[in-house]
């Protein structure tokens, strides 16, 4: 196992970086291109792998602009970036961690390390014999009944993956009803369990260190509230643990055969591939989890066989440009599908975590912007709410569109109103590219809002895994143009230690006084 250091040639990003900054400032004005198949434009901006199509001709960037980012994207070394990655070579220096996360799909011979492999198969053995036994009806309650509902506790990656993941592949889910708890808040946990009968609940506690506050304090309120109605002995039995750390499982009270393991160098908002994605295996079974799992993988060697013309690429590179040279603090997640209304949550995760970041790898301040602000909701929703302000605002924010162009659900009527959809989808996406010229100004729009379409056949297991793992080679690429560490999460703790000084009243601690939670509590 090697450390991964990374060399770039300064002087010459540097050269880049000003003939690109100078490219942009050319020209704005858009909306004039041409939009038949046979431009060079389109030949340069529309890629493909199986029927997903990713197209960014309407993005308000020049070829030239683009074609000088890829170089950018050669100096920085991406390619030996993401080759580490995969060599299992410690990407993450702060942790002193491999980031191995793309071998939680792959098949058992694949260009990942023999052991890693192994590790993982292992893994992934014990999650379907425990998952299908759970569909099957083997595994039962206490009093030997067959489970009807699952309680997922969790919070992060732990919960925003596998939340995203069942309810965007709910057309294949079993009859086993799944609620997800993340948040301390009292009223999540007390409006959850109103509809869940104990007798045939299993809890299934996801936290890699097992000692997450929210989730273990949600643990042990679910465990009190079962044991009043069940006994202890049965809330004991009710329940399973997904974690890295196997011995606080069993510390916390669960036997081997509760107990899920993965990997330490698992990342939590990358963990949907492994043990954490169990209530989606016992959702959808073995079957349609493997095809999740191959649909990620296609993408693994999407980027392997031709990184830089690869989608992810392309979506970095665009990205990339519009943080820093164009000026976008925010990047906008609209899929026109309902089964993905969590999708927004979980890749504003996975982007402002990983790359939400001011220093570099090397211990430096970064000279440029990092990650955009990500967020988004469902259209049609979206656009009787925040697409007035994508047309006609002040900020031009690029917007990730996304539609399939078949339903998963079958019928006369929904492929008529499915029709509609889509053509909401393509309107919106030409709309905001090509604007409208009107007199009055309250009614003109200019356009030159750069969209990229990302259209499929239907929202499949398969489609969903391949989906992930583009965002997530996305997200890669850009931490090396940025020369950051995508890996650690550092700013997520701060929080967390000052609230624990509050809860534990402990002396001037980062210098709140002991008594602040105390009189703030009292307060009329």
């Amino acid at each position: 196992m090697e450390f991964y250091t990374p060399k770039y040639n300064e002087e010459k990003i540097e050269e880049l970086e000003l003939a690109l900054s100078k490219e942009v400032l050319k020209t704005r004005n858009f909306k004039h291109l041409s939009r038949s198949k046979k431009t060079t434009r389109e030949k340069f901006l529309v890629k493909n792998i199986g029927d997903l199509t990713f197209d960014a001709t309407r993005h308000c960037i020049s070829d030239k602009a683009i074609k000088i980012a890829k170089q950018i994207f050669d100096e920085v070394k991406t390619k030996n970036f993401l080759e580490a990655i995969w060599s299992g070579s410690v990407v993450n220096k702060t942790e002193n961690r491999q980031a191995l996360h793309p071998a939680l799909r792959a098949p058992k011979k694949s260009f990942f390390p023999t052991s890693i492999s192994n590790e993982v198969h292992a893994q992934r053995e014990k999650l379907f014999k425990v998952s299908e036994s759970i569909r099957n009806g083997k595994l039962r309650s206490f009093s030997g009944e067959k489970y009807t509902s699952l309680l997922v506790l969790g919070i992060g990656g732990s919960d925003l993956g596998p939340r995203m993941a069942v309810k965007a592949l709910s057309s294949f889910s079993g009859s086993i009803n799944i609620s997800f708890v993340s948040n301390i808040d009292p009223a999540e946990l007390s409006n959850q369990i109103l509809h869940l009968n104990p007798k045939n609940t299993l809890v299934i506690i996801s936290s890699k260190t097992f000692t997450t506050l929210e989730t273990i304090s949600n643990a042990n309120a679910t465990y009190e509230w079962m044991s009043e109605r069940i006994g202890e002995e049965a809330a004991k039995f009710q329940r399973l643990g997904v974690t890295a750390n196997i011995n606080n499982a069993k510390n916390f009270g669960l036997k081997d055969k509760q107990i899920i393991g993965f990997s330490n160098w698992v990342g939590g908002r990358s963990s949907i591939w492994s043990g954490i994605g169990i209530p989606l295996a016992i959702s959808i079974g073995q079957k349609h989890f493997e095809e999740f799992l191959a649909g990620g993988f296609s993408i693994d060697t999407h980027v392997k066989e031709d990184m830089s013309n690869s989608i992810p690429s392309l979506m970095a590179i665009l990205g990339y440009i519009h943080r820093n040279y164009i000026g976008s603090s925010s990047h906008c997640i609209v899929p026109y599908d309902s089964n993905l209304a969590h999708l927004p949550s979980y890749l504003q995760q996975l982007e402002m975590e990983s790359n939400g970041k001011s220093v570099s790898i090397n211990g430096d301040f970064i000279k440029s912007h990092s990650a955009p602000v990500v967020w988004g909701l469902v259209g049609t929703d979206c656009q009787h709410s925040f697409f007035q302000m994508l047309h006609q605002g002040s900020d031009k924010i690029p917007i990730d569109i996304m539609v399939a162009r078949n339903s998963v659900y079958e019928g006369e009527n929904i492929n008529k109103r499915h029709r509609i959809l889509v053509a909401n989808a393509l309107g919106q996406a030409e709309a905001l590219f090509r604007g409208n010229k009107n007199e009055i100004k309250h009614k003109n729009f200019d356009g030159n809002r750069s969209v990229s379409l990302i259209s499929y056949n239907k929202l499949t297991p398969f489609r969903l895994g391949s989906l992930i793992a583009i965002y997530e080679y996305k997200v890669l690429i850009q931490a090396a143009l940025w020369k950051i560490n995508p890996f650690d999460q550092f700013g997520v703790e701060l929080g967390k230690k000052f609230a624990n000084a509050l809860i534990n009243n402990e002396k001037n601690t980062f210098g709140i006084r002991t008594d602040t939670l105390n009189k703030f509590l009292k307060l009329k």
